[in-house]
């Protein structure tokens, strides 16, 4: 029913409508708010003017600022600082401040194992081994869990398992299909 609260889980399309209807720019979203206030014309209505109630039709001003983003500092022999641009930023060729050592770790491949055949998980593996390592965050090893699965519904189950079982788990590399219901 309209307007009532729905506790259920969102289907895939229904995530992926709500996400969209909620990532508007400031401008649209304004846009949006003086269109649905002009629409309802708060002030031709005879209960809020029997109660002397009316309503301003243009958004209130507000003073503000934008906070400059921190620098962040890298580690490694150069200790280079880096500043974000919308929030982005770029890590290739710099390592962490300060990394740890993964040494308890997982992988969890969603993927049918005909797309994602186990001598390709073994190259990406080595890849995100050597890739950490370069970064100071060095992975080591081979995982501790490396299974595929199949469908949202072992996600949960999965993760439960990976908990229980493996004391000091640091990191679960999941890998996806794409966009899919274990996507959402």
């Amino acid at each position: 029913v309209g307007g009532q609260r729905c506790i259920k889980k969102l289907t895939d399309n229904q995530t992926s409508t709500m996400i969209k209807a909620t990532a508007r720019s400031a401008p649209d979203r304004e846009k949006e708010i003086n269109n649905l206030i002009r629409k309802a014309n708060f002030n031709a209505d005879p209960y809020l003017q029997t109660f002397g109630i009316s309503i301003h039709t243009q958004m209130m001003d507000v003073t503000g600022r934008v906070l400059t983003a921190p620098k962040l500092q890298y580690g490694g022999r150069t200790k280079s600082q880096a500043v974000p641009n919308q929030g982005v930023w770029d890590m290739r060729g710099k390592q962490f401040y300060q990394g740890i050592e993964i040494r308890v770790w997982a992988i969890a491949c969603f993927a049918p194992q005909r797309t994602v055949r186990e001598d390709a998980l073994k190259t990406f593996t080595q890849q995100l081994q050597k890739i950490s390592t370069d970064a100071g965050m060095p992975i080591a090893g081979q995982p501790c869990f490396c299974k595929y699965a199949t469908g949202p519904d072992q996600v949960e189950p999965m993760f439960r398992y990976l908990k229980n079982t493996y004391q000091g788990l640091q990191l679960i590399v999941v890998v996806l299909p794409g966009k899919t219901p274990v996507y959402a």
